[in-house]
């Protein structure tokens, strides 16, 4: 994540957080609750994972050209960061009025040493969403089936809690995250292994259960559900696997030799292995990601491959889909809106041209893809490596490549420091709680802290058991509830994408519950 106050080719906007007060009593537990304060704040302030709030800047008026000069500049960045953050591999592909004028791999794709090539495939996180978005969009074409029409007219037995509100949720709202489902409900299966043919129908199934946070079509609500749906309503309408679909409506047909749907595949070649950062270490990710996931991010494909892909967002002769299909999926919903979200990509326009893109991010993976209209340039970039919160910003170094191909600043690599304080605080918190416990173990054996004694004493009561309790308990509470919550991203989440936080959250939340059990059976401890 980056927060540089340097123009980047993409910003991020956060949602900010109500930050619950506690009043202790005690000078300990006021000084951790300013820490948990801060720490709650900053939260909300560097939380710069959450795709649903993406967003760009205005762009320079001038066409850029990729010229030689570029290209060079191009590699140098890429070279000098990769080892900066000890990235090991990244392929880029830039075209440029219909050719491809960088086709590139840097690094290597594995533990073995093979080298990146631009045929190396790489997963693409949810920039996969756009394929689904883009096979929709030809089953249209086909007259099979409508955008502007309900889902339930497909799926029948589809519903939500309240099904009268899930009725009304239109295919178009799936496509644009308009459908009112939550982030939190879209990422509540990432880390499911499952491969079941019938996934999909039972993922949606369990929709019965979840209630719409918003009415269907009033808000934008970036959500993986959207796009889970979508997969099981081009399966039932194809009556054939999602994998199938996409290697024959778009791998196939646009000759995409070096893409593949999942890693089951027969027909997946030998993609770059993925690597998360251990406390700044790259360690090779072994991924057992099931079908759930594929059509919302686990998509693999190639540099190659990809520029291939975006010149036909690009031709007056798409071998994707009508003209008609094509201005819609690249159509904020919202059409005089400087910003927003089309059908599987976001938009960003100013009063020259507009860039629509997608970042993707997955356990062991980054990449970012982009394409401007007037511009008539594509480019993509592909990471087998993902961010690492407070470490290694992987996300700079998409960005920064973008930055140079449209004549942008390159953002500043490093994390921030805010990042690097939250980090720093999230395992400070155990160790400050373990030395006031230990000091007052000591206290307490020396009889300079005695029990609790009858008649209980509210004024004791309050300020040596329940205040301090409180503290200790809204911890983990803070940390196990209300943040993930909040940022739409369950622990089972945070683990999969981010494992030093989540380690992070369980150690000080386990030690915060941990003596506050202990701190309490002491005080009633008869005498």
């Amino acid at each position: 994540m980056n927060n540089s106050n340097e123009t980047t080719m993409f910003s991020f906007n956060f949602s900010n957080l109500s930050c619950h007060r506690y009043l202790p009593s005690n000078k300990f537990a006021a000084k951790i609750a300013i820490v948990l304060t801060i720490i709650y704040f900053c939260f909300a302030v560097a939380h710069a994972k959450s795709e649903a709030t993406q967003s760009t800047n205005n762009f320079t008026k001038q066409k850029p050209i990729v010229t030689k000069d570029k290209v060079n500049k191009l590699n140098q960045f890429i070279s000098q960061n990769m080892k900066k953050l000890d990235v090991p591999g990244v392929a880029v592909g830039v075209l440029e009025s219909g050719k491809p004028v960088v086709l590139k791999g840097f690094g290597v794709a594995d533990e073995q040493g093979t080298p990146v090539e631009a045929t190396t495939p790489f997963k693409l996180g949810s920039v996969s969403k756009s394929f689904a978005a883009a096979a929709v969009m030809q089953l249209s074409d086909e007259g099979r089936l409508d955008v502007d029409k309900p889902v339930v007219n497909y799926l029948p037995w589809f519903r939500t809690q309240n099904k009268s509100n899930s009725d009304k949720i239109l295919i178009k709202h799936l496509l644009s995250h308009e459908s009112g489902f939550s982030t939190l409900a879209g990422n509540r299966n990432q880390h499911s292994e499952e491969n079941s043919p019938t996934v999909y129908q039972s993922t949606l199934k369990e929709l019965s259960d979840i209630k719409l946070s918003t009415m269907p079509g009033t808000r934008y609500q970036y959500s993986n559900v959207n796009y889970q749906i979508l997969a099981s309503l081009l399966e039932s309408i194809e009556m054939s696997s999602y994998e199938t679909i996409i290697e024959t409506r778009i791998f196939r047909k646009l000759g995409m030799s070096n893409s593949f749907a999942h890693k089951t595949d027969k027909n997946a070649g030998k993609p770059a292995s993925g690597f998360q950062f251990r406390f700044g270490h790259p360690t090779r990710f072994e991924d057992q990601l099931g079908r759930v996931t594929i059509a919302q991010g686990g998509l693999y494909s190639s540099a190659e491959d990809m520029i291939h892909y975006l010149s036909n967002f690009l031709s007056s002769d798409s071998q994707l889909f009508s003209q008609l299909s094509l201005q819609r999926t690249i159509l904020p919903q919202d059409a005089n809106a400087k910003r927003g979200y089309g059908f599987g990509w976001y938009v960003s326009k100013n009063d020259d041209y507009r860039l629509l893109f997608h970042f993707g991010e997955s356990a062991g993976y980054e990449a970012v893809a982009a394409f401007s209209p007037e511009l008539d340039i594509a480019f993509v970039v592909l990471v087998n490596a993902n961010s690492s919160f407070g470490q290694n910003n992987v996300s700079a170094l998409l960005r920064g490549v973008g930055n140079i191909i449209l004549d942008k600043p390159t953002p500043k690599i490093e994390a921030s420091t805010m990042e690097k304080t939250i980090l720093w605080l999230i395992f400070l918190i155990p160790v400050v709680i373990i030395f006031f416990a230990l000091n007052f173990l000591r206290r307490f054996r020396n009889k300079k802290i005695l029990p609790l004694t009858r008649p209980f004493s509210v004024i004791e009561i309050l300020k040596r058991l329940l205040i301090p309790s409180v503290f200790l308990l809204s911890i983990s509470v803070i940390f196990l509830v209300l943040l993930p919550r909040t940022y739409g991203s369950p622990l089972s989440a945070v683990a999969l994408f981010q494992p030093d936080i989540y380690i992070g959250i369980i150690v000080c939340s386990s030690v915060a519950i941990l003596w506050w059990f202990v701190r309490s059976t002491l005080l009633f401890r008869s005498n």
